[in-house]
This record gives C-alpha cells, sequence and structure tokens, in this order.
C-alpha cells in the first residue's frame, strides 16, 4: 500500500510540473520531491501532530529513501515555486481513506482523499477527490 501511494505522489508532482512548464512565463521547476508516509494526518493537511514514518527523495536521479528527519529546501529566491517540493500521505485503515498532500510552491498545494479497498493481497485506491487547495 505504501509503494502505491507513493508512486501516487510522484505522478501528481510530475502531473502539476507540467501544467506550470505550459505557462507563458513558467517559473523555475523544483529540483525534486521530498514524500514523508506520515501517521497521525486526518487529512495531510496542516496539522501539528504528525509522525513520520518513511522519507523518499524523488530527483532526476531517481528515487531513495532517506532520513525521516530531512527537511525539504522550501525557499527558492525569486520564485513562487518551492526549490525543492514536498509531499505526504497518510493511511486511516479504520475509515479506509488515504490522504494525500502536495506542496509544490506558494499558492500551488492540493490534498487529495482516496478511498483504499483489499482483494486478497492486493490493495487498491480509487475514488480521488480533492479537499483543499
Amino acid at each position: 500500500m505504501t509503494d502505491h501511494l507513493l508512486y501516487k505522489c510522484i505522478d501528481k508532482f510530475d502531473r502539476m510540473l507540467i501544467s506550470v512548464e505550459k505557462l507563458e512565463d513558467a517559473p523555475p521547476l523544483p529540483d525534486s520531491l521530498v514524500v514523508y508516509h506520515v501517521k497521525n494526518a486526518a487529512n495531510c493537511g496542516i496539522s501539528p501532530v504528525k509522525k513520520r514514518i518513511s522519507a523518499w527523495r524523488y530527483s532526476s536521479d531517481g528515487l531513495m529513501q532517506i532520513p525521516v528527519d530531512a527537511e525539504p529546501v522550501l525557499h527558492a529566491e525569486e520564485s513562487r515555486l518551492y526549490r525543492e517540493s514536498a509531499a505526504e500521505f497518510s493511511i486511516n485503515r479504520l475509515t479506509g481513506k488515504a490522504y494525500i498532500g502536495i506542496y509544490v510552491g506558494e499558492g500551488l498545494k492540493m490534498g487529495f482523499e482516496y478511498d483504499v479497498s483489499v482483494s486478497g493481497t492486493t490493495f487498491y485506491i480509487g475514488n480521488e477527490k480533492v479537499i483543499w487547495k
């Protein structure tokens, strides 16, 4: 399940960058994405009570696991986009929901909710719903 949500965060990041690239005066794009698997995040919004379980960095060099206390380099000079974007995901097994938050830059942030289902040993996430932006 973790892999599904990790790659969903990467896909969301890539799609947001494609949208920004299409702008006439596109700002410099973030160099990379830091993704956190968090616990105690009701919907991956801004919440002070979160416990990081795992962390990864995605860049042109690929995907690698990093220490959970790694912090993204957020502020880029002269750009509304962060130098390094951030994402987080959580799973609420009691409600059967998964949450993803993507933070690409000032004013470019989105939160998503998914239904989680299990069939045998296969996990599915679906019914994407934007819950904040």
